[in-house]
């Protein structure tokens, strides 16, 4: 079952591609000018984002994790479901402050998760495990807060929403997206609390928003 959940995780990407390509089509047809170039580049940094992340997924297939109690498959789907929902129901004419807006927080959170993963280099996993080389990273961003990884993540889909934006586009962000990343939080720091000088990196920073939570 583990397994299959992993593999499930891992066919998700190729999914989600499919159909963000159709969705993209149809939603660059009722833009024109800017916003199509806007939503056009937005689309294509997101893919090659996914390819990035995919690669990860692709490096760690078949492999069992116990720990991550099924978050990795929830995370995954909060994450397509937002990226799927905005596109269909993106306005033909979107507010071009608020779209401007959602490029800028796009660009940090991509920046933000790639930094934290490249800080992290071979520790970094799709999956929630503890290896035998694993140890406590307070450098780059993990100086100020516990999950940049997922600040970013958060940042970024928010920022996508906002480039196609309509207000019922948030609901998945907020309902599964945001839940899903918590939920997976709670279980990675379980997991972690074994670490060596881990309990006390948590008592000195907050998990997502510095001096919040």
């Amino acid at each position: 079952m583990i397994r299959a959940k992993g593999y499930i995780a891992l066919a998700l990407p190729v999914v989600l591609f499919a159909a963000m390509m159709a969705l993209g089509i149809s939603a660059g047809q009722r833009l024109e000018g800017t916003d199509w170039l806007r939503a056009c580049s937005v689309l294509c940094a997101y893919w090659g984002w996914m390819a990035v992340e995919t690669a990860t997924s692709i490096r760690e297939r078949g492999e069992e994790s116990p720990k991550d109690k099924g978050t990795l498959l929830l995370y995954a789907i909060g994450q397509g479901a937002t990226v799927l929902i905005a596109l269909a129901l993106a306005p033909g004419a979107p507010a071009e402050p608020v779209a401007w807006a959602g490029v800028a927080l796009f660009v940090v959170g991509v920046a933000l998760r790639l930094y934290a993963v490249r800080t992290l280099g071979d520790l970094y996993s799709h999956r929630v495990r503890v290896q035998s080389s694993h140890r406590v990273i307070s450098r780059g961003p993990y100086r100020f807060i516990r999950h940049p990884a997922y600040a970013g993540m958060l940042l970024a889909h928010l920022g996508f929403v906002l480039v196609f934006f309509h207000w019922l586009a948030l609901a998945p962000l907020v309902l599964l997206l945001l839940p899903g990343v918590v939920l997976r939080i709670t279980v990675e720091e379980k997991a972690m609390l074994g670490l060596d000088g881990y309990a006390d990196y948590c008592a000195r920073r907050k998990r997502l928003i510095p001096m919040v939570w």
